[in-house]
Order: structure tokens, then C-alpha cells, then sequence
């Protein structure tokens, strides 16, 4: 009995310096975060480009990929008390902005880029793509496999049931479901 709560001891001691070091490799990396956040194994290929806040919970194989230009500010904000659950992909080539207490379910993909077909003459692969940013307002929910694309504000509040694909703006306090989602509700 003695040598199981040993190794349990021990098991929780190295957890903790695992997350430690963690936090010290991504901060020499230049990513910002806030105060007793924890974080699973996540990417990111440009770190210097991410803010996270305080007490943001990331779990387990999220990728947070920034693809725009080189900037002196952060173009991925992601609010303090927040949670991102496992395999979420941020993908930004403008700004992705989430604010508290959102919560993203495991799965979901934020886009906010897309390609353009202007012309048949050019493979669409070699056409300039489009980005306009995407905010996430305080206490948003999306469900599990949410997909939100370019341009898009959730308003605070609001519910976006799981396997959803957002392609509009959606107000606050709503709750939403669909491909592509439309309202279905309202919270009280």
C-alpha cells in the first residue's frame, strides 16, 4: 500500500515538471500566457503570435497555425478561463479572437481563410485565398466538431450545437445547429 502512494506521489510530481518545462519552452519561444494555465501537448508554428489568458485550460493535440504575415502583435487571442478540448485546430491568416469563458468543444476548427475561383484559367490552389478575422465573444459553447469560417462573430452567450458549420455571423445569446446552422433557439 505504502509503495502505490509512492509511485502516485512520484507519478504526480513529474506531471507537474512536465508542465513546467512546457510552459518555459513556449514562453522562450515568445508565446504569451497568463497565469496557472495548463496545457496538454498542442503545435503551433508561430508562437510569437498567440496570447492566451489567464487559467485557459488547452488539452491535448489542438493546433494553433498562424499563416499570415509577420507581425509585432499577437493575431491569435485566446480569453482567460477558457477551454479548448482535444484536436481543435485555429487556423488564422488574419486574427482569431476569443474572448472569457469560451468553451470549444473537442474537435472544432476555426478558419479564417478560405480560397477564391475567380477565373478558370489559374488551379484555384494558386489563386489568392481571402481572410477576414473571427471573434468569439464572452461565454460562447460550441459543441463537439463546430466548424466556423471566415468573417464569423458569435455573440456572447450564444450555443452552437455540435457538427455544426458556421458561415454567418450569429447574435448573442442564441443557440444555433445546422449545416449550414441556423438559429434554433434562445437562452433565457
Amino acid at each position: 500500500m505504502c509503495l502505490s502512494k509512492t509511485c502516485n506521489a512520484i507519478v504526480s510530481i513529474l506531471r507537474s515538471l512536465v508542465r513546467r518545462l512546457r510552459k518555459i519552452y513556449w514562453n522562450a519561444l515568445g508565446l504569451k500566457f497568463g497565469r496557472n494555465c495548463q496545457f496538454d501537448r498542442f503545435r503551433a508554428n508561430s508562437p510569437q503570435n498567440i496570447q492566451i489568458g489567464d487559467r485557459t485550460t488547452i488539452k491535448h493535440d489542438v493546433d494553433i497555425l498562424y499563416v499570415g504575415s509577420a507581425v509585432d502583435h499577437p493575431r491569435i487571442k485566446i480569453g482567460s478561463d477558457c477551454y479548448i478540448g482535444q484536436r481543435v485546430l485555429l487556423n488564422c491568416t488574419d486574427e482569431v479572437v476569443i474572448g472569457d469563458h469560451v468553451m470549444i468543444a473537442s474537435g472544432c476548427q476555426l478558419v479564417d481563410c478560405d480560397h477564391t475561383f475567380e477565373t478558370r484559367l489559374i488551379p484555384i490552389g494558386r489563386q489568392p485565398g481571402k481572410a477576414l478575422p473571427i471573434t468569439l465573444a464572452r461565454d460562447v459553447w460550441l459543441g463537439a466538431n463546430v466548424v466556423v469560417l471566415r468573417g464569423v462573430s458569435i455573440g456572447e452567450g450564444a450555443i452552437v450545437g455540435a457538427g455544426s458549420i458556421v458561415t454567418r455571423s450569429i447574435p448573442s445569446w442564441e443557440i444555433w445547429a445546422g449545416v449550414p446552422a441556423r438559429k434554433i433557439g434562445a437562452r433565457p
